[in-house]
């Protein structure tokens, strides 16, 4: 399956084949799921559910959804040979609508599905899951294409291979002030060996919730342009993550590249990396100060990672060992590049999930052209011969302007090449980094 190709906006939108219409509000016709194939094409004999036009669509069919209350969508009710098409079956408003609210979604065993609104928030949804266990029986979700949505619950990608998620909106707000404590995108089972794989997740705007995005075991994930803000605790008890990753074995995941992340205007942790990633590179991203006690970013297990021109405003907690637990967690083979860095607590000795992470050894391989606010960490030992330990200025920090001013310490002071190490030409906002190139995620 092509994203590039399958997923075009462009395509979608210009489709002129074979249709099923859903209108459970009757709004052209009487919508009875009784129809056959060939009278659900028709706007004056809809069909009722979401769950019986994916039955009927055939490879290549286009779903059109009419504005209405749609009962639950469950796939695993769906005879097999209906739900694994050769072919995509888009799901999409009906032209000229308001937009549809298609409820819940359980894509359970589902191939070959694209669930697009055309335009931002074009399709909103209360909860959409493309994989689950009952009763033992774990279903899972391959080639799945989601984009230009909106949901004030929750999706949920578990046993899931080669899904796109584009383009959408959570909004927890209704949840938050109510109280409820919710995270609005659970990613990779919380344990075991089964992984979420090929899985990217780009341009979503997550806010309102007590969590926003928490990734379990997965293998090759991509995140990049997404904003979390308003991530807030709703009691005393809560700890709030942005962007968490974590599960209950000592399996590691594999292969995490987050691009220009935007973490402002909450009260929770910021990053929060309490389970092993192995093969993780952070770039141009950026990370404000968080409210109340919590730390912008913590980093404590892991190998061969990679932080290049990031801005994290605040604490970085970079354990450089753990012992207890038969030592099983570090940080090994870490790179800092170009970074500007709030604090400099990577020497804390810290006690997290029965394990102790302290600093008795330097894990930082490569730490050049950095910026430390705090000044020089005791356990960077030799390192840091080539970075600044002074505190930066920004050009408008309270309007989240943060490219160096031209007084700043450290201003130019960046890297371009590094051996063995890419690094991007592009800042965080697309502005080119030219010859002076600027530490941290945006370009002066």
């Amino acid at each position: 399956m092509s994203f590039a190709v399958l997923g075009s906006r462009t395509l979608l939108a210009t489709y002129a084949g074979p249709q099923l219409v859903v209108d459970p509000a009757g709004l052209g016709g009487t919508p009875s799921d009784s129809h056959t194939r060939a009278q659900a094409g028709s706007t004056s004999t809809p069909l009722a559910t979401l769950q019986k036009a994916i039955q009927l669509a055939n490879a290549g069919d286009r779903i059109l959804c009419r504005p209405g209350t749609y009962p639950d969508t469950d796939t695993r009710l769906i005879p097999d040979a209906a739900r694994k098409k050769s072919q995509v079956v888009r799901i999409t408003p009906y032209p000229g609508d308001a937009v549809p609210n298609i409820g819940t979604v359980k894509l359970g065993a589902c191939t070959n599905i694209i669930v697009d609104g055309l335009v931002p928030g074009g399709i909103k949804f209360h909860q959409l899951v493309t994989s689950y266990t009952v009763q033992g029986v774990k279903y899972d979700a391959t080639d799945i294409i989601i984009r230009n949505f909106s949901t004030e619950f929750q999706m949920q990608l578990a046993r899931s291979n080669r899904v796109l998620v584009e383009g959408g909106e959570f909004d927890g707000s209704v949840l938050t002030e109510a109280g409820t404590s919710t995270t609005a995108f659970l990613l990779g089972d919380s344990g075991g060996a089964n992984v979420a794989e090929d899985i990217t997740v780009r341009d979503i705007v997550i806010h309102g919730y007590n969590e926003g995005l928490r990734i379990g075991r997965f293998r090759n994930l991509t995140v990049e342009d997404v904003e979390w803000y308003d991530i807030e605790r709703t009691n005393s008890s809560d700890h709030p993550d942005c962007l968490q990753f974590y599960w209950a074995t000592s399996l590691p995941a594999e292969g995490f590249v987050g691009r220009r992340l935007w973490i402002h205007d909450c009260t929770a942790q910021g990053l929060f990396v309490t389970a092993p990633v192995n093969g993780a590179r952070l770039e141009n991203s950026l990370v404000e100060p968080m409210g109340e006690t919590f730390t912008e970013a913590d980093f404590f297990q892991g190998d061969d990672v990679e932080w290049v021109n990031n801005t994290i405003d605040g604490s970085v907690r970079y354990p450089v060992h753990a012992v207890g637990a038969g030592e099983t967690s570090r940080v090994t083979n870490g790179r800092m590049v170009n970074n500007i860095v709030g604090s400099s607590s990577i020497a804390s000795t810290r006690r997290v999930g029965g394990v102790t992470y302290s600093a008795s050894a330097p894990s930082i391989g490569v730490e050049q052209g950095n910026i430390w606010k705090g000044g020089k960490p005791a356990a960077m030992g030799a390192l840091g011969s080539q970075s600044i330990f002074a505190t930066p200025t920004y050009v408008d920090k309270p309007a989240h302007d943060y490219r160096l001013d031209g007084a700043s310490p450290g201003k130019g002071a960046g890297f371009l090449s590094l051996s063995g190490l890419v690094i991007p030409t592009l800042d965080r906002v697309g502005r080119t980094r030219g010859v002076a190139m600027d530490p941290g995620s945006d370009q002066g």
